[in-house]
């Protein structure tokens, strides 16, 4: 389940968003950079997180995922808020039955199915519960690919300088590739860690 495609005319039912809908981390890109026209009902559903990344949404169509767009909205009668719900509420489950973590020196990395390890920084329990046993004091977080996800304790030097390994192997020759900013938890949100 590793290609995505644009989503033909087809029809999107409200059980189809509320069942199938994952959201999928994308790279936010400043507006001169998108070349891309598109009319107002095909172009994507997107969530700006304010850090410099975006949530998009997928439909998991067996083989493949299908970006979901503005009129499968509309024709569904869901708004985004109750998408965005829906979704990571999908990707949880997922996580649940499939996450494994392992510890790599003074780091951490999460495994999934491929697609989605990066975008388990949207699942607020993973983190305040489940994945806090695993860190004293806050955590940093590397997601340089969609398929991604390492982080360390944010007091941890160490761990920093080996999510930033991390980052420089994904980008020799890596793909699906996101950003190579290092993420802090703060809260319930992820900020840029610029230190």
């Amino acid at each position: 389940m590793s290609m995505l495609r644009a989503y033909a005319k087809v029809s999107v039912t409200r059980d189809h968003l509320r069942k199938r809908s994952m959201p999928y981390l994308r790279l936010s890109l400043p507006e001169e950079e998108l070349q891309v026209i598109v009319t107002a009902g095909s172009a994507p559903v997107l969530r700006d997180l304010g850090n410099g990344l975006l949530v998009a949404y997928v439909l998991d169509a067996g083989d493949h995922l299908q970006y979901l767009q503005l009129r499968h909205l509309e024709d569904s009668g869901m708004n985004e808020s109750e998408l965005h719900e829906h979704a990571v509420y999908n990707l949880a489950a997922v996580a649940n039955e499939k996450l494994r973590v392992e510890s790599h020196d003074r780091v951490f990395a999460a495994f999934l199915d491929g697609n989605f390890e990066a975008t388990l920084i949207l699942i607020d329990d993973l983190w305040d519960k489940r994945l806090a046993r695993t860190i004293s004091d806050g955590f940093v977080a590397a997601v340089p690919a969609r398929d991604i996800m390492a982080f360390c304790d944010a007091t941890s030097s160490e761990g920093i300088a080996q999510l930033r390994q991390v980052v420089a192997r994904a980008y020799v020759g890596g793909d699906h590739l996101l950003t190579s900013i290092l993420y802090r938890r703060q809260g319930q949100k992820w900020i840029q860690h610029l230190e």
